[in-house]
């Protein structure tokens, strides 16, 4: 029997868990790793040397597989890590060599985050001194590692730093603009991590939260070449109106672009030879996780596709409108649409500045109103067989314990007129207190894994 609407949550569930699942950074890792070291000239039957650095939301479990896969145990591990995840993962007894896991912080940059930053300095310098070209580094970097470790350039502190991140999230910025702010104003981020780490051997494996999969800008590129400048780092500082906010980082970038701060690592730095990059997952791979569970549940999928780089509401706005075409054909099963990628939240046009949400929580909502302006408002009967979705695969969505949100669009359709207060919500950012005070958030907690956002729309046969 296929899946019908009073399942809708474990429906739900099942196919996001079938994303999680599909983007497993250790199950990943270990996919790709004969092929990755048979494209290079380096054996490790020998026993070099081995660094393993480790940053992201899925640090812990990526090294975990890495030290399983080695032949022999390695010189030493560093790892930043999510903190409710330190405990949650075993590092294989007696492989780790000199092993030190740090608690870093996300989505802003912290003193826990700058600590790891200089450990990561000290112990790739001191690794590259003793062991020179034998030396082997295996970065193993995941989403959130831009946050989990921190450099201050300059004079520059890590309160600049947490300042004008803080400032551009809340406007919206995408990943790109961020990060391109980061390897501007941070030592180790723009390749200088390859910088320093030259002439070792790097190996990087890497679990894309970036849609399209540039280096550069995953995790700010600590061990890839930066083709932007610190002219393009002041324009973007422009955009988002930070010269009076924080002058410092305004100050900063304005030397540069003066040539007073040496650039970012570019293509053609030596220091990049020895470098070689490896995407072991993406949020293609969730998302088509996401589908193969939808399958196996007895949906007919519809499409299985990117996200536009946009607001969440403008997200949510363009699911629903899909959503209500498929809501007015005529269907004998279950169908589906999957979209994925990385929603953004701009806070400044709030009426008020307390709204607590994050990029799925809002995606979720403002589709729920726009599907009730064109169909459930005057048609029960396919509001009452649609459910709209979205979560964060990493589990966290923004500044809150949900993962994301449920939405049956006939909520929106009972007697307490619930569009109201939902609008309320919205316009004030606040979607998670509304949604949790509903029922409708999930809450996984932190999954380990780290690849964006997927939304849904879902669109049940109509009840004979």
């Amino acid at each position: 029997m296929p899946p019908g609407h009073e399942d809708h949550r474990r429906n739900i569930e099942r196919i996001m868990q079938g994303a999680v699942k599909a983007a497993d950074p250790a199950e990943a890792l270990r996919l790709s790793w004969k092929r990755a070291w048979e494209r290079r000239d380096i054996d490790l039957d020998a026993r070099p040397p081995v660094l393993i650095l480790g940053m992201g939301k899925a640090s812990l479990e990526m090294a975990a597989a890495c030290l399983e896969l080695l032949p022999h145990p390695v010189h030493t591990t560093l790892i930043a890590a999510v903190p409710e995840r330190i405990g949650t993962t075993t590092l294989p007894a007696g492989r780790a060599g000199r092993c030190r896991i740090m608690p870093a912080d996300h989505p802003l940059p912290s003193n826990r985050s700058h600590a790891f930053g200089l450990a990561v300095q000290e112990t790739i310098a001191a690794f590259t001194r003793e062991h020179g070209e034998r030396g082997i580094v295996i970065a193993l970097i995941s989403g959130g590692g831009s946050s989990h470790m921190a450099l201050p350039a300059g004079q520059l502190t890590i309160d600049d730093l947490r300042e004008a991140n803080r400032l551009m999230q809340s406007a919206g910025a995408s990943i790109s603009q961020l990060n391109c702010i980061r390897r501007h104003t941070e030592v180790l981020k723009g390749g200088g991590l390859a910088a320093l780490a030259h002439p070792a051997r790097i190996q990087v494996f890497v679990a894309s939260d970036v849609i399209g999969d540039p280096l550069h800008v995953i995790a700010s590129g600590p061990f890839a070449s930066d083709a932007s400048t610190f002219a393009d780092a002041l324009r973007v500082a422009d955009r988002y109106r930070l010269q009076d906010r924080t002058p410092r980082i305004i100050a900063h970038l304005r030397q540069g672009t003066l040539g007073r701060i040496p650039e970012t690592v570019k293509p053609a730095n030596p220091s990049l030879q020895f470098t070689r990059h490896w995407i072991i997952c993406n949020n293609q791979t969730a998302l088509d996780g996401a589908a193969a569970a939808a399958r196996e549940l007895g949906f007919e999928v519809l499409s299985c596709e990117p996200m536009q780089e946009s607001a969440a509401g403008a997200e949510g706005e363009r699911l629903s409108g899909i959503a209500a075409m498929d809501a007015r054909s005529p269907r004998s099963v279950p169908a589906i649409r999957l979209i994925g990628g990385e929603p953004t939240v701009d806070t400044r046009d709030a009426p008020k500045s307390d709204g607590l949400g994050g990029p799925s929580q809002e995606l979720a909502l403002a589709a729920a109103l726009r599907f009730r302006d064109l169909i459930a408002s005057h048609d029960d009967a396919r509001a009452s067989r649609t459910v709209l979705a979205a979560f964060s695969t990493d589990g966290i969505d923004g500044p809150t314990d949900a993962a994301g949100a449920i939405i049956p669009v006939s909520s929106f359709c009972d007697p307490e007129d619930r569009g109201f207060a939902a609008r309320a919500a919205l316009a004030h950012h606040d979607s998670h207190r509304f949604l949790d005070a509903a029922g409708m958030l999930i809450r996984t907690g932190p999954t380990g894994v780290n690849a964006n956002h997927i939304a849904c729309a879902v669109v049940y046969p109509q009840l004979p």
